[in-house]
């Protein structure tokens, strides 16, 4: 129980530190381009997009079923995410 706790106080740490990333890379190459800076939560919002379209054309060997079921699954949490996401901007 306590290795699962760990793991998911890792990945809230991970996910937070992914928007850090993200909000400073588009300080330095896309504010110099005229584009207004963005805070922590627009680079989870875009952090959650790219996650969202890499997952979901992800190649496998499923069945087509399958990843229909897949993909409207991974977008509907996407969706839910960055509905939560859009509350702290």
């Amino acid at each position: 129980m306590m290795a699962t706790v760990g793991w998911f106080a890792f990945w809230v740490l991970a996910v937070l530190f992914s928007g850090v990333v993200i909000q400073d890379m588009w300080s330095w190459f896309v504010v110099p381009l005229g584009a207004p800076p963005i805070g922590i939560a627009h680079g989870l919002g875009l952090r959650l997009t790219l996650s969202w379209c890499t997952a979901i054309t992800r190649p496998n060997d499923d069945k087509f079923s399958e990843v229909v079921v897949r993909g409207a699954c991974i977008t509907a949490m996407v969706w839910g995410l960055g509905y939560l996401y859009s509350r702290f901007m």
